[in-house]
């Protein structure tokens, strides 16, 4: 909110001042007195809404230890971007005096008075258009901050990300850990990288070590979501709800407690937490937890009507997934029985990524459907490989396949795969308590 304040003052600012500025240029005798009042008004006002700015990304959120680091939040660098502009909107005090001083004179100084007052009023709308850019799009503040300063090796690392360029990724986290071994976030680009890749026991490490140096939520929530995988949902929660204490904006760690909440069948808890989420923390992701817990409560029009939700939102999160999965968008589609949409985006998808857990499920969404059960076993059968059991465990035991059960051949993979999840819950959490 402080920010969304700042944002507006400083558009209000610029904008009235603007207009002011034209009106003393048409020759409003009115007109320089108001402006001085704007201009001269807006750093002191500026400096204290950016202050206080700074002052909330600071605080003690719930869930920190004493004593442990400020977190590095999105608002306190937003405050530094317009403690900036306040500098900016302090200059134009010096355009005012320059003005005012000069207003009188003839030939030369006129002239430069008029050119300084006509650049402030053409300064106005690219100010507009740079301050809109940069919190709209997405890569706009890491392209910005991977230029130059100390931390740029970080944020290149965080752009090429963006690029599916892991290789140049990677390169650039090891050039940034060196130089500050106690920030967490090199570490962390690096165990995101591993996991993308699909070396999941070598994230987890990192994500270890990433804990050990700093409680970030964004850590806690990596390290849910890799635990997740390996079926230690018990551990999984508590790191995705640490998340959450921490951020409790952070909408992927909504995202992961809520399908926590799903797969272990606190179907009320999980509604609660989706429902409770604001237009920011809604996401694909989200909404399609919310459509799977009201289906398995057997509310079937709420379930629908998420699951388009889900489908409408998927494309966004698409392009800014490293991956470029459309799992969860084939899984939406298929629950809405558009099933042509849905096959679409699972061979798109399981072309790039043959183990993507989420094509797979959908695949099987439709073999169900189909009545072909041995194309569904195969499928299934690839899931037990691709999600160390998991995934296999929660599609038996969904309503939707219990059926299968009378088979043999269904029971006999349903055990297989709850071996498979119990070996890799007793691996990683050895791993955990013997990480450095």
């Amino acid at each position: 909110m402080a920010a969304r304040a700042i944002a507006f003052t400083v558009t209000g600012f610029f904008v009235f001042g603007a207009v002011v500025a034209m009106l003393s240029a048409a020759g409003s005798p009115t007109a320089g007195k108001t402006l001085a009042i704007v201009i001269l008004s807006a750093p002191l006002v500026m400096l204290l809404l950016a202050g206080a700015s700074r002052l909330i990304a600071l605080r003690e959120p719930a869930g920190r230890e004493p004593g442990a680091r400020p977190q590095q939040t999105a608002l306190n660098e937003q405050a530094r971007t317009f403690l900036f502009i306040a500098g900016f909107a302090a200059l134009c005090v010096v355009v005012l005096v320059v003005h005012a001083e000069l207003r009188a004179e003839t030939g030369f100084a006129d002239a430069v008075a008029w050119i300084v007052l006509l650049a402030f009023v053409a300064s106005v709308p690219v100010g507009l258009v740079v301050l809109f850019g940069l919190m709209l799009v997405p890569t706009a503040q890491l392209w910005l901050r991977s230029i130059a300063g100390p931390r740029k090796d970080f944020f290149r690392g965080a752009l090429h990300i963006t690029k599916c360029e892991f290789s140049e990724a990677t390169q650039a986290y090891d050039r940034y850990r060196p130089d500050f071994p106690d920030d967490s976030r090199g570490t962390l680009g690096n165990a995101y990288i591993l996991a993308v890749e699909g070396r999941y026991d070598e994230a987890l490490r990192d994500t270890h070590r990433a804990v050990l140096l700093e409680r970030r939520p964004e850590t806690f929530d990596l390290r849910g979501r890799l635990l997740f995988r390996a079926g230690a949902l018990v551990e999984a929660l508590a790191d995705g709800e640490a998340a959450l204490a921490l951020n409790p904006r952070l909408a992927a760690a909504r995202d992961l407690v809520g399908a926590l909440l799903v797969t272990a069948r606190l179907l009320d808890r999980a509604i609660d937490l989706m429902e409770s989420g604001g237009l920011s923390q809604t996401t694909a992701a989200s909404r399609f937890a919310l459509a799977e817990a009201y289906r398995l409560r057997g509310d079937h029009d709420l379930a629908r009507k998420y699951y388009a939700q889900a489908a409408k939102l998927a494309p966004f999160y698409v392009k800014f997934d490293p991956r470029r999965s459309e799992g969860l968008w084939a899984c939406a589609l298929a629950e809405l029985g558009r099933w042509e949409e849905a096959d679409r985006h699972i061979q798109h998808t399981l072309g790039r990524n043959a183990s993507d857990t989420t094509a797979l499920y959908a695949r099987a969404l439709h073999e169900k459907e189909m009545g072909d059960l041995d194309a569904l076993e195969q499928t299934l059968k690839e899931m037990l490989v691709a999600s160390l059991g998991l995934e296999v465990v929660g599609v038996l035991t969904d309503p939707q396949f219990t059926p299968l059960l009378d088979e043999k051949r269904f029971r006999e993979l349903l055990a297989w795969a709850l071996g498979a999840q119990r070996q890799a819950r007793e691996r990683v959490l050895a791993q955990r308590n013997t990480a450095p």
